[in-house]
């Protein structure tokens, strides 16, 4: 799926998505075994920070944070595994328009071949990401905060599909 969110609704999209039918906590936690959660990361010091402990960890943010290839090759190998509770694994990739030129390419394959799991991408600038990857995907637009209960049951439709007991 492919989350389609203007700028100020991209944070509904992606509590939508954090609130489905895994108990909230867990997924807050980022402790579902079957759960992969990616957004954009600077490179610091050698290592990849993502965005959301960029503050706190002291982090120059001068260039923007991006998605980056290690990142989709995570995915692909977390997509490739067997789930370990759930009929499914699913990723959710935040910020999907931050991704790097390797990284959205490597992408592609893994769009093609999701092995045993859904991806999210959610993105507040669809424009900004290749045309392939656009086309490969469900498109669900939310152009207004009206649409956050639909939102919540897209949401809850996807978590109910793939993270429920096997």
């Amino acid at each position: 799926f492919f989350f389609q969110a203007e700028d100020g609704i991209r944070d509904h999209c992606v509590t939508g998505v954090q609130t489905c039918a895994l108990p909230i906590c867990r997924l807050r936690q980022g402790n579902h075994p079957d759960l992969l959660w990616v957004e954009p990361t600077y490179s610091h010091q050698g290592k990849l920070v993502p965005a959301s402990q960029a503050e706190a960890e002291g982090v120059n943010r001068r260039t923007p944070p991006q998605l980056r290839l290690e990142q989709i090759r995570e995915i692909s190998r977390f997509l490739a595994r067997r789930p370990v509770e759930a009929r499914g694994a699913m990723v959710v990739l935040e910020a999907a328009e931050a991704m790097a030129e390797a990284a959205a390419n490597a992408l592609l394959k893994t769009l093609e071949e999701p092995g045993y799991g859904l991806l999210i991408l959610i993105s507040a600038a669809p424009d900004q990401l290749l045309t392939t990857i656009r086309s490969r995907c469900q498109q669900i637009p939310f152009r207004s905060e009206e649409h956050t209960s639909e939102l919540q049951s897209h949401s809850d439709l996807v978590c109910r599909l793939l993270l429920e007991k096997k």
